[in-house]
């Protein structure tokens, strides 16, 4: 055959590229449904049993990590306020929040949500849209992993396949 003449099986490419699609739909799926797992199962005492309180930054924590940019190594780091407050017992708690906050220096006071039962379970009330975030993230990549797992069954990569076939005849 010469060079100038390929063939090329459109149906095949395609089943390969669609098949391949499904596999990371379901790999996303998975790793999404682990996620909202671990979010509810650390924020479901927050939304059963929430109690709010104002706290105090009283230091803040070092966080740094790295990633490869460019075939370099870049070292990112932020500032994690440490909370302090007291519970409705009295007891002085004291916490890292996990997300880096905008308040600037020491001694600054901030609306905390913590969990009645468990008042160690505690953050930074960011507001019902921050608060969850994670939730939110977590819950919307199961959802359009189930609907790329749904649109990219078998039945339907047949039904594309033949649809292709046909534009293609």
């Amino acid at each position: 055959m010469p060079d100038s003449e390929i063939n090329l099986d459109l149906q095949k490419i395609a089943w390969v590229i669609f098949n391949a699609f499904r596999w990371m739909a379901l790999a996303g799926f998975v790793y999404f449904l682990v996620g909202l797992s671990i979010s509810i199962k650390k924020n479901y005492p927050l939304w059963v049993s929430p109690l709010y309180t104002e706290g105090t930054i009283v230091d803040y924590e070092n966080k740094s990590w790295q990633s490869r940019t460019n075939g370099s190594l870049v070292t990112t780091s932020t500032k994690l306020p440490v909370v302090e407050f007291q519970d409705a017992a009295n007891v002085t708690i004291k916490f890292t929040d996990h997300i880096g906050h905008n308040s600037i220096g020491y001694k600054n006071k901030v609306p905390v949500i913590y969990s009645q039962d468990d008042p160690g379970n505690a953050k930074i009330d960011n507001g019902l849209l921050f608060n969850w975030i994670d939730t939110y993230i977590s819950l919307f990549g199961t959802m359009a992993g189930l609907l790329g797992i749904i649109r990219l069954s078998k039945d339907n990569i047949a039904s594309m396949l033949k649809e292709l076939g046909d534009k293609n005849a």
